[in-house]
């Protein structure tokens, strides 16, 4: 059966490397192969002797495991002196830029290159983007006070997800849909306003929602998670109005947005493990933004990031 023949390749590649990335490339890899066997008319078993030996296949492959091992190593240097390059930079930007407000985005490097040298080369664009986004909406919102249309680049995240992982044909029907959403909201909100304009991204939603890519789950609906179920729905509901109405009548779009982070923090409180760790990472984003938008605080408020690490460190559990 292919899952115990996968199973096989994993538990030899595991004996050879501990690189997560490498492995989930290869089995899916081989997964591919095996299913486009099966799709052919050939049976698992000979599809299996077709691909050969678990054992013969990760020896065929430590030449290239090698290579890329010391390409990996050689790139978490990098990752690794990039703290210090972001730092130099924030303050060139901040003291001779007086720019304090965009000289924080430099931190993204870290994650970025990350994300570069460790990430399979299939996911790196959805990895990256919301991260392209994030200082795509910076840009646009401190540089034009648009903030209404700052958020947009956020929607290029599920766009390329289809494009990555989905079909062309589903992916090309959702470029459409989102196209079209976008349209209707820049266009609909200059001349009524932006109250309903959100609406316009409704026909995306609803594919979405059909073709199952979203999906809402709670777990057991009954006796005690039916009433957190209950809880989260209301809760989200709230944070949703409250970042409308709050952003329309005082136009506050700029920092309203922040009720929504509120959300999937009280999913970890209701449904996950609500520890903070899990929550540092929301709660460091909205205490860097409203030190930095609130009061001018750009230049230090970045530090609110430091408690994520600190955090984890002071939680942890030692052996």
């Amino acid at each position: 059966m292919k899952e115990t023949y996968l199973l096989s390749i994993k538990e030899a590649l595991n004996r050879y490397t501990n690189n997560f990335a490498d492995i989930k490339d290869i089995l899916k890899d081989y997964e591919e192969m095996y299913d486009d066997a099966i799709s052919s008319g050939k049976s698992p078993a000979e599809v299996e002797a077709m691909l050969g030996d678990p054992n013969d296949i990760v020896d065929a492959l430590k030449e290239t495991l090698s290579v890329k091992r010391e390409r990996r190593t050689r790139g978490n240097k990098i990752v690794a002196i990039s703290p210090f390059l972001a730092t130099m930079l924030f303050f060139i930007t901040g003291f001779y830029l007086n720019s304090w407000q965009f000289g924080w985005m430099f931190f993204l490097m870290i994650p970025i290159l990350g994300i570069l040298i460790n990430s399979p080369r299939r996911d790196r664009i959805v990895a990256l983007s919301p991260f392209a986004s994030l200082i795509a909406m910076m840009l646009i919102g401190f540089l034009t006070e648009r903030w209404e249309l700052a958020w947009l680049p956020f929607l290029s995240i599920p766009v390329l997800g289809y494009f990555t992982h989905g079909k062309r044909v589903d992916a090309i029907i959702f470029f459409i849909l989102i196209g079209l959403g976008i349209g209707f909201y820049i266009i609909y909100g200059e001349t009524n306003g932006y109250q309903f304009s959100w609406l316009g991204f409704a026909p995306a939603t609803l594919y979405s929602v059909i073709r199952g890519d979203i999906t809402v789950s709670f777990g057991d609906l009954r006796g005690q998670d039916k009433r957190k179920a209950w809880l989260f729905v209301s809760f989200a509901l709230s944070m949703i109005a409250l970042f409308i109405l709050i952003g329309y009548f005082y136009n506050a779009w700029g920092w309203s947005w922040q009720f929504v982070l509120l959300i999937p923090m009280m999913a970890i409180a209701l449904f996950g493990k609500a520890n903070l760790v899990a929550l540092m990472p929301f709660i460091s984003v909205i205490l860097f933004y409203s030190l930095g938008y609130f009061f001018g605080l750009f230049h230090i408020s970045w530090i609110a990031f430091l408690l994520i690490p600190m955090t984890a460190i002071l939680t942890s559990k030692t052996n």
